[in-house]
């Protein structure tokens, strides 16, 4: 008969062993995600070190930074073109972190239609939110653009947290495209719990249920962007794909602290949903209406959402009569201030 030390001694050995265990895989998982060689034959190694690529090319626009969850920035004190960036790297003039007496200051987060690539100042949806909210009070708006192209939840997060919030804004809005849950991987250890911190969970919840949902994706990025596919179904599918499972998920929770902070800071939180204008021809076959209805199934007292959707079919356009140009999908000036229009007559009515 075993006595009780030497059960102990095993059932501690077991634990030992297994922490080993776990610390090795642990490292190995790290090497292996961040080896360039590693990602051509592991999955989960490929998986994790994917990353969106953002047509930002050798552009004096942009800049690496210093934060790993941003990756690139805005280049400040740079002009190109109509588009000016200023001194703390966002589109547009300086500001006062002080907010002028009697003015009201709200704050756009968002990627390239927040930005505005093609566009002046004035006709970017901050431009013209700007614009329309003066013709109409009393009280002088300033809209500050923050719109970076090519940026994702997790970024938008980061901007959030380092530089909207010093500017004191009364209303924080994020401008939420279709693809703004394409997230690195890194999105996997932002959780809920501190143990998705580990790589090693990470594999283990890839290898449950997600590996699927991430190879589809991954599918439908690579037909699309990498290939150049055509195919309608294929972005459809590639939007509606992002919005379901893990991937939503994660832009859920970011969302959800996006809109805690504000709060915490004294700034209301408002979710635009930027119609897509892509793949269709006709507003009466929108395909993606599902995902408008999962967006604002967020409402809550930190979360407040507005749909623009049926501002711009109000038009009377079709899809591709409201892009920048033939090539370029994009929301024109039009489609902006339509937009720029459903959020004002949101705020008229929540003041």
């Amino acid at each position: 008969m075993k006595s009780g030390g030497q059960v102990r001694f095993r059932i501690i050995a077991v634990i030992v062993g297994l922490m080993l265990g776990g610390a090795l895989a642990e490292v190995g998982l790290r090497i292996a995600v961040y080896s360039h060689i590693s990602q051509k034959w592991f999955p989960f190694a490929a998986f994790m070190g994917q990353q969106e690529e953002a047509a930002i090319n050798d552009s004096p626009l942009f800049r690496a930074s210093q934060n790993p969850l941003i990756a690139f920035e805005l280049t400040p004190n740079i002009r190109n073109s109509y588009i000016r960036i200023n001194s703390d790297g966002f589109r547009g003039p300086d500001y006062s972190f002080v907010v002028p007496a009697g003015r009201r200051r709200i704050a756009v987060l968002g990627d390239s239609e927040t930005f505005g690539m093609s566009m002046p100042e004035e006709a970017t949806l901050p431009g013209k939110l700007q614009i329309l909210l003066n013709s109409r009070s009393v009280e002088p708006f300033e809209v500050l653009n923050f719109g970076v192209p090519a940026y994702n939840s997790i970024q938008e997060l980061q901007i959030l947290e380092a530089k909207v919030l010093k500017y004191n804004p009364e209303i924080v809005i994020l401008y939420y495209n279709f693809n703004d849950p394409i997230i690195s991987p890194r999105s996997m250890l932002i959780s809920r719990t501190v143990f998705h911190k580990l790589f090693l969970v990470s594999f283990v919840d890839w290898a449950l249920s997600r590996r699927k949902t991430a190879n589809e994706i991954g599918e439908h990025y690579s037909k699309i962007v990498l290939q150049g596919s055509t195919d309608a179904d294929s972005m459809v599918d590639f939007y509606l794909a992002l919005h379901k499972g893990s991937y939503f998920e994660t832009t859920k929770s970011l969302l959800k602290k996006m809109a805690k902070i504000s709060k915490q800071h004294g700034s209301r939180f408002i979710l635009v949903i930027a119609p897509e204008l892509y793949d269709f021809d006709d507003f009466s076959k929108y395909p993606y209406r599902s995902i408008h209805a999962a967006l604002k199934a967020l409402v809550s007292p930190e979360i407040e959402v507005v749909d623009p959707l049926d501002d711009v079919i109000a038009l009377g356009k079709k899809p591709g009569d409201l892009w920048v140009s033939n090539t370029d999908p994009h929301k024109n000036q039009e489609a902006q201030a339509s937009v720029a229009k459903a959020i004002t007559r949101y705020l008229n009515n929540t003041k």
